[in-house]
């Protein structure tokens, strides 16, 4: 790993000499890197089967109209969709917001959506009923457990039911029935849609101005996105970190949306 991350210049890849330029990433990240770099490669962690529905049973229309999980082939791509129950029965609903949703998109707006809840200490005072100053250390804490959960463990630990209206989603949670309602739409026919984050929620111009659990949560994908695009195992960097391989996937996919 080039030492020029922590201040310092190398001289014959033998000496290293302290440099001119500003620190990048702090001393003790770097001997971590540097170590986990000159060890035996590693395999990387085991991908989620792309056939997993996280929402199959919770989401429905303004009817309560279920849709179902299905997916379909084409050669040898397999496509994921969450289809309305009256597409088989041959219903017709102008106000139904659409009649299939692309899984994986509809899937990633719901975790964004969540998290971006459950890991605000304030949000998460108001979802649990809780003093946000009486109690900070312990809403602290349990917006951390949110954090390292899977999408998979966190969908499924909070979400009961995800109502899909004309122009918003609600997500109704199990901390004390409290309701999520962002803005929703799509751009598509009305058979197939394809789920676009709203303008109202998209990334803020200037990342100073995130709250300080996300801006230190884009500074870690930040630095973990470099080294995994120079070779460290994303499973590599969890152990070294002490946390799972999804979150480290997760901050770097976020690192790329915004920085």
């Amino acid at each position: 790993m080039n030492p020029v991350y922590i201040g310092k210049v190398s001289y014959k890849k033998k000496h290293i000499y302290d440099g001119l330029h500003q620190v990048i990433i702090p001393q003790e990240l770097w001997d971590a890197v540097h170590k986990k770099l000159t060890s035996a490669p590693e395999k990387r962690g085991r991908k989620r089967s792309s056939h997993k529905f996280l929402l199959q049973g919770l989401v429905r229309d303004h009817n309560g109209t279920l849709y179902t999980p299905v997916f379909t082939t084409k050669g040898k791509q397999i496509y994921r969709y969450y289809v309305s129950r009256d597409k088989f029965e041959g219903k017709e609903d102008p106000a139904a917001p659409s009649r299939r949703f692309p899984a994986q998109e509809l899937e990633n707006f719901v975790e964004r959506t969540l998290r971006s809840h459950l890991e605000n200490t304030e949000k998460l005072a108001e979802m649990s009923g809780r003093d946000h100053a009486l109690d900070y250390e312990q809403l602290k804490a349990l917006s951390s457990e949110y954090t390292d959960l899977s999408a998979e463990a966190l969908i499924g630990k909070t979400a009961q039911k995800i109502t899909l209206l004309e122009d918003s989603l609600v997500i109704e949670t199990g901390l004390h029935g409290y309701e999520i309602t962002v803005p929703f739409r799509m751009d598509g026919d009305a058979t197939c849609a394809v789920v676009i984050r709203p303008a109202s929620t998209g990334t803020p111009e200037d990342i100073f101005s995130l709250p300080p659990h996300r801006l230190k949560n884009l500074m870690k994908g930040i630095v973990w996105r470099d080294e995994h695009f120079r070779g460290t195992s994303i499973a590599a960097i969890a152990r070294r970190e002490e946390c799972t391989d999804v979150l480290v996937g997760r901050l770097i996919k976020e690192s790329l949306e915004i920085a």
